[in-house]
């Protein structure tokens, strides 16, 4: 019952936003959370444009944890009851995420979040941009899923 109220609770939420991407995201099968070097970080030879894309290269990923079905709403929950949509799609020039939450059906991505907990921005297809209101929260709720790279203390 718990999990049907926080359900609805996220749904709601996403509604209210004036959002459709609660439609695509409820189709999702798969969800992982993964932590990486930035493309500086990682590849030096990368220029301006790709590092503000976000999109983790393989070789960049340090950990890669798969959320099962029980762990949908409350992932949803988490990542926009604590954001803001930012219809501008503008984010600070120190934007380099280093977290992505991807959403999956059949083993296709279908919609992705990429997280700067630095400037607390994030971005995604075909979520958009977000402003997060309570980044602490989710590094925290990140680190009880045993994510470690790229997080504050």
């Amino acid at each position: 019952m718990k999990s049907v109220l926080i359900l609805i609770s996220a749904i709601l939420l996403l509604k209210s936003c004036g959002t459709s991407y609660n439609k695509t995201i409820d189709f999702a099968d798969r969800i992982e959370v993964l932590s990486y070097q930035t493309v500086y970080e990682c590849d030096s030879t990368k220029d301006d444009e790709s590092v503000k894309s976000g999109h983790a290269e393989p070789k960049c990923i340090q950990e890669k944890i798969n959320l099962g079905n029980e762990k949908f709403a409350e992932i949803k929950k988490v990542l926009f009851e604590h954001a803001i949509l930012n219809t501008s799609c503008t984010v600070n020039d120190c934007y380099e995420p280093r977290h992505s939450v991807v959403f999956y059906k059949e083993n296709k991505r279908i919609a992705y979040v990429d997280i700067c907990f630095e400037c607390a921005q994030s971005r995604g297809e075909p979520i958009g941009c977000l402003t997060l209101k309570r980044s602490k929260e989710i590094q925290t709720y990140f680190k009880s899923l045993g994510i470690k790279y790229g997080l504050k203390e």
